[in-house]
């Protein structure tokens, strides 16, 4: 009886159409990561966040050409869940296109040479670090994992081989569409629609860590009295492309709308560590990137970034130090300024502890601009996929809602703690996932289930007398006439 209540009292508390999961990782060691957990026996895999890939893929167990990574390879072998995709076998808008060895398979490469191949199976998925733990026979499982199509990785070159996580996840807009197979957000929607879920996912990632939430934003991490903003994105690209009318700093226009929105134009991309524009948007933006304080430090120029020196002895704090350069204003559809300060932009020089860098490189090929990880750090960025739009609201990512509330130094300090380090792991963690309801729910719920026990001791208690004295269970209404 006790063992039916409490199950039922698990499934009320995850009937929610929030998930939510923690961010690891930080932009200095280059990418942010969630762990997502496969199969039968439910197999973690580390995932870098990806909104401009439209594939989910980490290395499989018969891969021969994969790095050393995080966690063991995926071994489906163990996964009685897994199945193949075969050839021509059509999943949600896509149908397999390419075969290899009877087997619906894939070959990725992007612009700075890196390189994935592998092919395509199904197995179940389910993310959040509280299910770790968990059985796969144990009803919440059941209920929160799903059916999903994943990259069974067989050859990893360059950054993918040699990065700490085992993989990424594709968050692209063109998910389940004739591109691409549905990813994970895309299944959680079919299963959870209806449910006030919405197709949407947001990434709030801080300098370091951070958290992600599937199915709408999880309003009770943010801050009393945030604004809210969104814009929309173009739906006809593969990217999440934003129209960016000017950048300015203290109101003065820096950057127009032609130099921004050259070529390919302005998109956000959570798997690119820096931000990346033309050369001549570059110049434009880094030439302002000035120190403005008498204890200034001389500007270096480290791998084609400018920088200085923060001395903690000469600039009180890191706030301070940061305090010293320009807010970077973009200047967004619906009246929305996004301000870029430096407390969030600056970022370590590689192989240093106290560079600190304006991380705008240029790109090469065709002119756009790329805004990575160091331009989202600080806001909860939500992706509404059935809205096509994107969701700001300003917030503290690093440390909200963490067991202990680190101060910015704190942070700081870590961040150049797992630089030199350069393992990939994070540094502190437990975000207090399940924190999902305030207090006067969680009272209010705690109060109901308990009047329910008791109604229900109560009840079963004059059930066994009525048996004692008839001999047999009878109906209320049997009972109600003789009364």
């Amino acid at each position: 009886m006790l063992i039916i209540l409490y199950l039922f009292s698990l499934a009320i508390c995850y009937d929610d159409p929030i998930h939510t999961s923690i961010i690891y990782g930080d932009s200095d060691q280059g990418y942010y990561y969630v762990n997502i957990f496969v199969g039968e026996h439910k197999q973690k895999q580390s995932l870098i966040l990806d909104t401009a890939s439209s594939i989910t893929t980490f290395p499989c167990v018969d891969c021969k050409s994969c790095g050393t990574h995080i966690d063991s390879f995926y071994n489906y072998k163990n996964s009685l869940t897994h199945k193949q995709v075969k050839c021509d076998q059509i999943i949600g808008e896509k149908q397999c296109e390419k075969c290899l060895n009877n087997r619906c398979s894939f070959q990725i490469s992007y612009a700075e040479g890196s390189r994935l191949a592998g092919y395509f199976l199904q197995d179940w998925l389910i993310m959040g670090d509280e299910f770790e733990n968990l059985n796969q026979s144990d009803e919440i499982v059941k209920l929160e994992q799903v059916l999903s199509v994943i990259g069974c990785t067989t050859l990893e070159t360059n950054l993918f081989f040699t990065q700490k996580a085992n993989g990424i996840m594709g968050l692209s807009p063109k998910t389940n569409t004739e591109f691409s197979f549905p990813n994970y957000i895309d299944d959680l929607y079919e299963k959870e629609k209806g449910k006030e879920f919405q197709k949407m996912f947001s990434i709030c990632i801080g300098r370091k860590d951070g958290y992600m939430t599937i199915g709408q934003y999880d309003f009770n991490r943010h801050q009393n009295n945030s604004q809210y903003y969104k814009v929309k994105y173009n739906h006809e690209t593969d990217v999440y492309k934003i129209n960016v009318n000017s950048i300015k700093i203290d109101n003065r226009i820096i950057a127009d709308h032609n130099l921004i929105n050259l070529g390919q134009g302005a998109f956000i991309d959570s798997g690119s560590t820096l931000a990346y524009g033309s050369p001549k948007l570059s110049e434009k933006l880094t030439e302002q990137f000035n120190c403005q304080n008498e204890n200034c430090p001389d500007l270096q120029y480290l791998e084609g970034l400018n920088c200085y020196q923060y001395i903690p002895e000469k600039h009180e704090n890191f706030s301070n130090f940061a305090s010293y350069f320009p807010t970077y204003q973009f200047e967004l559809d619906n009246n929305f300024t996004f301000n870029w300060k430096p407390i969030n932009y600056l970022i370590l020089a590689v192989n240093t502890s106290d560079r600190y860098c304006f991380p705008l490189a240029v790109i090469p090929g065709a002119s756009r601009m790329i805004l990575g990880q160091v331009w989202m750090r600080n806001w909860d960025i939500g992706f509404n996929k059935q809205t096509q739009e994107i969701l700001f609201v300003e917030n503290n990512c690093s440390n909200y809602k963490v067991n202990h509330q680190f101060t910015e130094e704190d942070i700081i300090l870590l961040e150049q703690q797992s630089l030199k380090k350069n393992n990939g792991r994070r540094v502190y963690k437990d975000l207090n996932l399940k924190e999902k309801y305030n207090t006067f729910s969680e009272t209010l719920y705690a109060f109901v289930m308990i009047v329910l026990i008791i109604f229900l001791y109560y009840l079963f208690s004059y059930l066994l007398k009525l048996k004692k004295k008839y001999g047999k269970y009878q109906t209320i209404q049997e009972i109600s006439s003789q009364e």
